[in-house]
């Protein structure tokens, strides 16, 4: 139930099951996260209680090379929430098959890159996979500059 929950609330259920296993979690969280054929449902459960518990962001990483998008745009947001400061994580992911892990990359990268440099990822930022909040965001950062100079 944990690729494609087939009852109502079942991946909710799986989840709270999880989350009750202690002390086990972070050691079932590394191996879920490690795993390139884990089921999605998998994947969120992990990547949630890792952001609530503060864990070690390293198996993340790894879930960014995941084959599905959706495990992959979890692993990114997980990251992204944990404030994970390395851009290149994010900059590889401008780069991917799907929209919306591009998207989201894109949103992390605005906010991490420094004024400097922002200028080389203009094309993708203010592209058609960016997102409304990505665009404030870049807007933002031209009022406070504008401000300060």
């Amino acid at each position: 139930h944990m690729v494609i929950p087939g009852l109502p609330h079942a991946l909710e259920s799986a989840c709270e099951l999880l989350s009750r296993s202690g002390r086990r979690a972070q050691s079932l969280v590394a191996r879920i996260l490690s795993d390139n054929d884990t089921p999605v449902g998998a994947v969120q459960w992990a990547c949630q209680t890792l952001v609530r518990t503060g864990g070690r962001r390293a198996p993340l990483r790894s879930t960014l090379l995941h084959p599905h998008p959706l495990a992959r745009l979890l692993a990114l947001r997980a990251l992204d929430e944990m404030g994970e400061t390395d851009v290149t994580l994010f900059e590889r992911l401008i780069e991917d098959e799907d929209a919306e892990v591009r998207g989201a990359a894109m949103q992390a990268v605005v906010v991490r890159v420094p004024d400097a440099d922002l200028g080389r990822y203009l094309p993708e930022l203010l592209g058609p996979d960016s997102k409304p909040l990505c665009r404030m965001s870049l807007l933002g950062r031209a009022a406070l500059a504008k401000f300060l100079f």
